[in-house]
C-alpha cells in the first residue's frame, strides 16, 4: 500500500495539533517537518493496510480515518517589524509614531519574545482626536499580525456605562439566576476565535467598574464568564481607543484611567490632529479609490491632478477628521455625478478655485470612443 504525499500532510496536521500534548509550541515550530509527515504516513498505513491493498490513499480517504481539521489554524511565520510596519502605514496616513510603537510592540510578541506567555501579544491604547485613523488601525491590524479581516472583535464601550448590564454582557449571568444563558458576548467570541484583535471602542465611555475587570485580562490573559469557565487571550491583541487629549485643553488617559490600569499598558500613544499635508494624502487615496469602485460600475471619470488637494483645502473642520473628509469628498465628487446619464464625464478645479466642474466627456474627448 503507498500514502498519496497531501494526505500523509493532512495526517501529519492532526497529529501535530492533536496527538502530540508533548511538544510545545515553541518547540514544535522549530521540529523537522518532513521527519514528522514521514512517520505519520507510516502510522496511516498501518491503520489502513488491512482495509486496502496497494491503492493510494488521496486527502478525502485519509479525512475519512481521521476527524476533521478543518477549524485548526495551520502557524505561519509572524510578521516583520518592517513588514507590520509597512502594512499599517498603507492604511493609517499620518501618523508614523503611533504606527511605529504598535508594529514594535505586535511584532515583537508575536515573535514569541514577551516575558510573560500568558498575556496578550499587546495591550494597547490609542488616544487623540476622533477620525485620526484609530479604529482603522485596529482593523489593519487584525490583517497585518494574523492575515485575517474578520480576525476582529470589537466592542462599542459607550453601550458598556452600566455596570451591572455590562458585566453580564461580557461575560454572561452566573450560574445562580435562574434561567440563566452560559454565554457572555466577550468571553465567547474569544473562545471561538483566540487569535484576534479584540477592539475596545470608546473605552474612557464604560463603566469604571469594567476597567478593574480587564485588569486580569491585561496582566494574566484570561477572564472567566458566569459559570467558571475560562477564556484565554494569550493569542489576542488588544486595543483600547479613547478621544482623550484630543486638544490641549481636554483630559488625558492620566487625568480618567487609574494609574493600575495604565501601569499594565504595553503601548499608550496618542493620533495627532490631521494635518494639511496628511488631509493632502489622504485625499489623494480617497479619490483613487474612489474612481477605481465607479470605474468598476461601468464609468469613466477623469479627474484633475489638482482636485484631492482641492478637495482637502475644503475639509475645514478637523474635528470630524478622515470622516469628515470623506464626506466632503461625497458631496462635492461623487454625488454630482448622477447627472450624467453617459457615465463618461471630466472633473477638475474651476480658474478661479471656488469650485468643481463636471463636464460630459464625447467624441475626441471620450477615450473610451473607438
Amino acid at each position: 500500500m503507498s500514502v498519496h504525499s497531501n494526505a500523509r500532510a493532512h495526517a501529519a496536521d492532526f497529529r501535530w495539533h492533536q496527538g502530540r500534548d508533548d511538544i510545545t509550541e515553541h518547540t514544535a515550530r522549530t521540529l523537522d517537518l518532513e521527519a514528522l509527515y514521514d512517520a505519520t504516513g507510516e502510522m496511516l498505513a498501518e491503520h489502513l493496510r488491512a482495509a486496502r491493498d496497494d491503492e493510494p490513499v488521496e486527502p478525502d480517504e485519509s479525512e475519512v480515518a481521521l476527524p476533521s481539521i478543518d477549524d485548526i489554524t495551520v502557524w505561519k511565520p509572524p510578521p516583520r517589524p518592517l513588514d507590520l510596519t509597512l502594512s499599517l502605514r498603507s492604511a493609517v496616513i499620518g501618523q508614523d509614531r503611533a504606527v511605529g510603537a504598535v508594529a514594535e510592540r505586535v511584532a515583537m510578541s508575536l515573535s514569541g519574545l514577551k516575558l510573560k506567555p500568558e498575556r496578550p501579544h499587546g495591550v494597547i491604547m490609542l488616544n487623540g482626536p476622533s477620525g485620526t485613523g484609530k479604529t482603522t488601525l485596529a482593523h489593519q491590524l487584525a490583517t497585518a499580525a494574523y492575515g485575517d479581516a474578520e480576525a476582529i472583535i470589537r466592542l462599542n464601550m459607550s453601550e458598556y456605562a452600566d455596570a451591572a448590564d455590562a458585566r453580564m454582557k461580557l461575560i454572561g449571568a452566573s450560574r445562580i439566576w435562574k434561567n440563566s444563558t452560559r454565554e457572555g458576548l466577550l468571553t465567547t467570541r474569544v473562545a471561538e476565535k483566540p487569535r484576534s484583535v479584540v477592539l475596545l471602542d470608546e473605552f474612557e465611555k464604560a463603566h469604571p467598574d469594567l476597567w478593574q475587570l480587564f485588569l486580569q485580562v491585561f496582566d494574566d490573559g484570561r477572564l472567566t464568564d458566569g459559570w467558571g469557565t475560562e477564556a484565554s487571550f494569550a493569542e489576542t491583541i488588544i486595543v483600547m481607543t479613547t478621544n482623550l487629549g484630543a486638544t490641549a485643553e481636554s483630559r488625558t488617559p492620566e487625568d480618567v484611567f487609574p494609574g493600575e490600569l495604565l501601569g499594565r499598558l504595553d503601548v499608550n500613544v496618542a493620533f495627532d490632529q490631521l494635518s494639511p499635508e496628511t488631509a493632502r494624502q489622504i485625499a489623494e487615496k480617497a479619490v483613487s479609490e474612489a474612481v477605481t469602485r465607479v470605474t468598476q460600475q461601468g464609468w469613466y471619470v477623469e479627474v484633475g491632478e489638482d482636485v484631492a488637494q482641492w478637495l482637502a483645502g475644503r475639509h475645514r473642520d478637523t474635528r470630524l477628521g478622515v470622516r469628515g473628509l470623506h464626506r466632503e469628498i461625497e458631496r462635492l465628487l461623487l454625488a454630482p455625478l448622477i447627472a450624467f446619464d453617459d457615465h463618461r464625464v471630466r472633473v477638475q478645479v474651476r480658474s478661479d478655485g471656488a469650485a468643481l466642474t463636471f463636464e460630459p466627456l464625447r467624441g475626441h474627448d471620450d477615450p473610451l470612443e473607438p
